[in-house]
């Protein structure tokens, strides 16, 4: 499969989205409301006014932020603060067992990190990796259904090397509302190709498979109870899924698509947001990796 190469320039300045259907609303997600969720938000890129701008960097914490692609291995402070962020986040809503968390992800020289900061404060509000698998360094799926369903393990390192995992999300409270997982996730399709990802996996219980699906992830046959099992605790009915064409993306809906390939073409871009239908924040979107 041919692999699509994005350009390295980090001396660019971003530029406002131009595509038509970044101006669409879009849907939030309540991951938001639970970390981990899926609920409707209207909110547009690209309708606000330079004054609707500046009035709500006077008035909306964290109305400026940026989404950058760090290499795990080279940013091990980042990943220090990431693994500290997540962790709080978790605690908040009672939940352990992330196997995420405990795999030392940050060990990983294959893992990605999308992380989505304060552009004046530099404070981590959100974020989402890829870790792509490799013999030595098993990802999260499969190290949380091995036990569900053994055969995980040989099915995963049949891709060693072009298989990853988008896992280990999360939002803080404060960076809420904003439509932030969605975005992650968005961008860190785009971004796969660049790092010679074919196929991506990822966990989505029953708040988060409505995004997923959105994004054009299907349930991996032939894997639990219609690829569902208790995951992490009982109160999440969790399904397998994945991406299998990351370059074609056959499975994704043509707006999506459309929005992906944009980001590939365009990996430097700056959106303006509506929320909570009034004030407006920034995101400038960076996938140059770093």
């Amino acid at each position: 499969m041919k692999t699509l190469t994005l350009p390295l320039d980090k001396t660019a300045t971003p530029s406002p989205v131009s595509s038509p259907l970044l101006q669409k609303e879009l849907t939030q997600s309540a991951f938001i409301e639970k970390q981990l969720a899926c609920q409707p938000l209207a909110a547009s890129f690209g309708q606000a006014s330079k004054s609707d701008r500046r009035a709500a960097k006077a008035s909306l914490p964290h109305s400026r932020l940026r989404l950058r692609v760090y290499h795990t291995a080279d940013y091990q402070e980042i990943a220090q603060k990431y693994y500290q962020a997540q962790l709080e986040v978790l605690k908040e809503f009672g939940v352990n067992g992330i196997s995420s968390i405990k795999n030392k992800w940050w060990e990983n020289p294959t893992s990605y990190m999308l992380v989505i900061e304060d552009a004046e404060t530099g404070e981590l509000g959100a974020g989402m990796r890829l870790d792509v698998v490799d013999p030595s360094h098993p990802i999260p799926l499969e190290e949380a259904l091995k036990q569900l369903s053994p055969d995980i393990v040989p099915r995963v390192h049949k891709y060693n090397h072009i298989l990853g995992e988008a896992c280990g999300a999360w939002v803080k409270k404060e960076f809420s509302e904003r439509g932030l997982p969605k975005l992650l996730m968005r961008s860190l399709i785009a971004f796969s190709v660049k790092v010679r990802v074919q196929v991506i996996v990822a966990l989505a219980n029953q708040y988060t498979k409505r995004m997923t699906e959105e994004l054009g992830f299907t349930s991996i046959p032939n894997l639990g109870s219609n690829a569902a099992f208790c995951y992490p605790d009982t109160r999440y009915l969790s399904t397998a899924v994945e991406i299998e064409d990351t370059l074609h993306l056959p499975t994704l809906p043509a707006t999506e698509r459309e929005l992906v390939n944009q980001l590939r073409k365009q990996p430097l871009q700056t959106f303006y947001e509506t929320y909570r239908g009034s004030e407006v924040i920034s995101i400038e979107c960076d996938l140059r990796l770093w």
